[in-house]
């Protein structure tokens, strides 16, 4: 609640309605593209939010390689690509990890794609 707070006091100017996601540590506000770690604004590429936003939006579900690609980059996935989507997985989690007791927030499912899910280990 603090978080959603400290949001909504930083942009009490704006008043039209926004989507936030909220979970533990982590705030999304969809419209404006921000997100916050205990407060602290996270830079994301427009990739990596595209990313984490689908992630965010099924919480606790596996989301396939295949079901990321068509969604953020809008193609079918195709073996090679694998790569790409790793990198972006990587690069998103480093820069939510900011602080070490934080919780990974997003899994790997061995051989499918990657869930978010701050709660499984």
């Amino acid at each position: 609640l603090a978080l959603i707070r400290r949001f909504t006091n930083l942009n009490h100017r704006d008043k039209r309605p926004v989507t936030l996601i909220c979970e533990q540590s982590l705030l999304m506000c969809v419209e404006r593209r921000k997100v916050l770690v205990k407060g602290i604004p996270i830079d994301l590429s427009y990739m990596e939010f595209e990313i984490l936003k689908l992630l965010l939006e099924n919480q606790g579900n596996a989301m396939s390689y295949d079901q990321i690609y068509r969604h953020v980059w809008g193609e079918e996935y195709v073996g090679g690509d694998k790569n790409t989507l790793r990198t972006h997985i990587d690069r998103i989690r480093k820069k939510l990890h900011i602080f070490p007791e934080l919780p990974d927030y997003i899994k790997t499912i061995s051989n499918y794609g990657y869930s978010f899910d701050p709660h499984f280990d």
